[in-house]
């Protein structure tokens, strides 16, 4: 009876913790769209702010509209990066992160150089990897990555250490392998970190695609950016600086809704 009470209190303490991370949504999404437009028209319709110094909404609008097609292919060329790169970014940092906890000598040799990449300005490192993989998809997926990675593995090295030795030995008792200890103890424990770790690199895999679209090729909303500031183009700096946010804050909005699928579907197993 003690065994179940204890596995039982343990699952209720987890599915608190994660359920009160889901703090981004969709009404919540379009709130801070409309704030920002509302303070946007009044201060270059209300002021008069000319349209050489910040583009209009409406001039936004037109150009988003006659140029529909062609910034959704360059957004949906950032994104895929940004995706690709997040989630090889995920999977490496996870095992990782892994690997640092239960081998003290690999946490030596590696998180040292990962905290030196991290430290890195990504205008830096992104000509290096271009300058090595050329300026094609992968070469802007290995940008996204890198800089993706460190706070999964940062948050995995902790998580899985921040395990209660009394859940551990409830689980000895009961016969539990050191897998199934791993699996429902130790990553349950790390979930919390890592949720938000994966938020703040899905963040990062997005600008990390972008920036490096600045170094080269003729795609993708980095490129559009550019080509904005070097023809002096505001309406499209700001239509491609926009599209950038809509990315980030609709991959936060799909992972939390995914999480929560999850955790609605395999509940039962997870918890």
């Amino acid at each position: 009876m003690y065994l179940f009470a204890s596995l039982r209190s343990f699952a209720t303490h987890w599915r608190g913790c994660v359920m009160s991370r889901m703090t981004l949504d969709l009404r919540s999404l379009l709130l801070g769209w409309s704030v920002l437009f509302g303070v946007w028209g009044a201060w270059t319709y209300g002021f008069g702010v000319p349209e050489y110094v910040v583009a209009s909404p409406g001039r936004v609008g037109v150009y988003l509209y006659e140029n529909a097609g062609r910034v959704s292919m360059m957004a949906g060329f950032t994104a895929s990066q940004a995706l690709a790169g997040w989630i090889f970014g995920v999977v490496t940092g996870g095992a990782i992160g892994a690997m640092a906890y239960y081998f003290p000598l690999g946490r030596r040799l590696v998180l040292p150089p990962l905290l030196a990449l991290q430290t890195t300005p990504i205008i830096a490192l992104a000509p290096l990897i271009s300058f090595w993989l050329g300026y094609g998809w992968w070469a802007k997926v290995a940008v996204a990555a890198v800089v993706s990675m460190l706070p999964v593995v940062l948050a995995m090295h902790a998580g899985l250490g921040d395990a209660k030795p009394t859940h551990i030995h409830t689980f000895e008792l009961a016969n539990a392998s050191r897998g199934t200890i791993f699996w429902q103890v130790r990553v349950r424990s790390a979930w919390t970190s890592v949720l938000a770790s994966l938020k703040v690199a899905v963040v990062f895999a997005v600008i990390g695609s972008i920036v490096s679209e600045f170094m080269g090729g003729n795609t993708g909303l980095g490129f559009l950016i550019m080509k904005a500031i070097y023809g002096s183009k505001g309406d499209i700096l700001i239509a491609a600086v926009l599209c950038s946010a809509l990315i980030g804050q609709l991959f936060l909005v799909l992972l939390e809704r995914a999480l929560i699928r999850w955790e609605d579907r395999f509940g039962a197993a997870v918890h």
